[in-house]
């Protein structure tokens, strides 16, 4: 049992050491949000598995800083930063994680949207003519 274990315990490191956490970028965002949008991208295939992270953090103390979501498997979706919502509109989203709280006066409250429904493309449809800055975080489609 203990060589098991041993060889059990190897094997994680070799996997795991070598790895590096992707940096967070930040998302396009206006000049008067009081928080920031940042992305994490990890690598994946050419399909639709490319998971990824958002995360939100205060532009007044820099150490507020909240994951908000976690996504294994994406297709077609765009972030919105308005003042009190952080809008994610999708197509197909699998979600490990979603924390769709607000944490603090300065951060938003996440919002997902499902571009099946009428509402949901309308929200974005306006957001484009309005120029709002959208960003692209999976632009996998079928």
């Amino acid at each position: 049992m203990p060589r098991i274990t041993l060889i059990f315990g190897i094997c994680l490191c070799l996997v795991g050491c070598g790895r590096s956490d992707p940096p967070w970028t930040e998302l396009p965002s206006t000049a008067t949000a009081k928080y920031d949008v940042l992305l994490k991208t990890y690598k994946g295939s050419n399909y639709a598995d490319k998971p990824f992270k958002i995360a939100v953090r205060s532009r007044k103390n820099h150490k507020i800083k909240r994951q908000v979501l976690f996504a294994t498997q994406c297709e077609n979706v765009r972030v919105v930063q308005e003042k009190e919502y952080l809008y994610i509109f999708f197509d197909h989203l699998s979600i490990n994680h979603f924390s769709g709280a607000k944490s603090a006066s300065a951060m938003p409250t996440p919002f997902l949207c499902d571009l099946n429904h009428p509402f949901c493309k309308r929200t974005l449809d306006s957001m484009y003519q309005n120029d709002k800055p959208v960003a692209n975080v999976c632009t996998f489609t079928s």
